[in-house]
């Protein structure tokens, strides 16, 4: 099974850090190469990577690719191990863009607590990595997805996200702020965010939605659409 870095990476973001409920910290990977991770209080689902087949990653000497590989039984990789795969992947060659996934090996995974992983992106010195896995049941995180179709759909730039919550946390003076995020009963209207500091400074935030055509793919800066339109 491929799975691609940019996903364990952003499934990384969404797991714990030394939580008492030691199965928050990993990243489950699903039998169809979905990677999931969660703190408790945000969930990170990443779909698996559909570009390649297991069969195009460069061969590794002493490893065999097999032309039906076994299903995976999911598990969680602790994150320790999901760091140490991002760590020895680096930046793979632009012409080699398969070199953006490792293999995991299902197989190998399967048969003992670790999960096996070869990584190709140095075609000279290819590795093999034996990564601990987390025994325990982790979360039913499905449970907590919303079944109800949403009333309306806002599209924002998480660049402009990402900037709200440095704003946040500049006023605070620290990592924890809490933000109070408006939203309107018409999904054309921008979101409105504010946070009071301890010295009772307030910060107003207005962070205007896109106007986004999912045919076209493009996000213009404009006003945001409904969803039915």
């Amino acid at each position: 099974m491929l799975l691609n870095t940019k996903a364990l990476k952003t499934a990384l973001l969404c797991a714990g850090k030394d939580d008492a409920r030691y199965m928050l910290n990993g990243v489950k990977v699903e039998t169809d190469g979905t990677v999931v991770g969660t703190d408790g209080h945000m969930l990170g689902i990443v779909s698996p990577q559909t570009e390649h087949e297991e069969r195009e990653y460069p061969a590794i000497p002493g490893v065999e690719t097999p032309a039906s590989p076994e299903p995976l039984t999911p598990c969680v990789i602790a994150r320790a191990g999901i760091e140490k795969v991002l760590k020895t992947t680096g930046k793979p060659p632009k012409h080699f863009p398969i070199l953006e996934n490792v293999l995991l090996d299902t197989a190998q995974t399967n048969k003992n607590g670790k999960a096996v992983i070869h990584n190709a992106v140095d075609l000279d010195n290819p590795q093999t990595l034996n990564l601990e896995k987390v025994d325990g049941t982790y979360p039913r995180y499905t449970a907590c997805i919303p079944k109800e179709e949403p009333a309306y759909r806002i599209y924002f730039d998480a660049a402009l996200l990402a900037r709200l919550a440095q704003a946040a946390q500049t006023l605070h003076g620290k990592d924890t702020a809490v933000l109070e995020l408006e939203f309107f009963e018409h999904g054309l209207s921008p979101m409105r965010a504010t946070t009071t500091n301890k010295s009772g400074q307030s910060l107003t935030a207005i962070i205007m939605p896109f106007k986004w055509s999912k045919q076209a793919g493009v996000l213009p800066r404009t006003e945001a659409v409904d969803a039915e339109s």
